[in-house]
């Protein structure tokens, strides 16, 4: 039985036989690896970004006839451009379909981890 402590790694360039090689990596905290959520820098940076575009550059647009049509052009793109951002960012977090996987690579992870 492994440890659950233990983290199994295959190495892409490790294929010289026809079963990887596994090479157990210890872990000092496993809740790290276990735990799936939103980073916190990739969110910042993002909304920070669409925020100045939908936020910032509006107040910046040109003076003219078409100024308040550019304006809500800049905040419906900064708020729909972060709304499918975060939608698609959150997603990836719970996927709903996973891999499809072969029984080959099926019998090679059950003999590789085990139950």
């Amino acid at each position: 039985m492994p440890n659950p402590n233990t983290l199994i790694i295959f190495h892409p360039s490790a294929h010289p036989t026809p079963i990887f090689e596994a090479i157990k990596v210890k872990i000092v905290h496993s809740s790290w690896i276990l735990e799936m959520g939103a980073a916190f820098w990739p969110v910042v940076l993002v909304s920070a970004f669409w925020g100045v575009v939908g936020i910032v550059l509006p107040f910046y647009t040109p003076k003219g006839p078409n100024r308040g049509i550019f304006q809500l052009i800049l905040m419906l793109t900064g708020a729909t451009c972060w709304l499918f951002w975060l939608c698609c960012y959150m997603a990836q977090m719970n996927p709903l379909i996973g891999p499809k996987l072969t029984n080959n690579t099926l019998i090679l992870m059950d003999a590789a981890w085990g139950q």
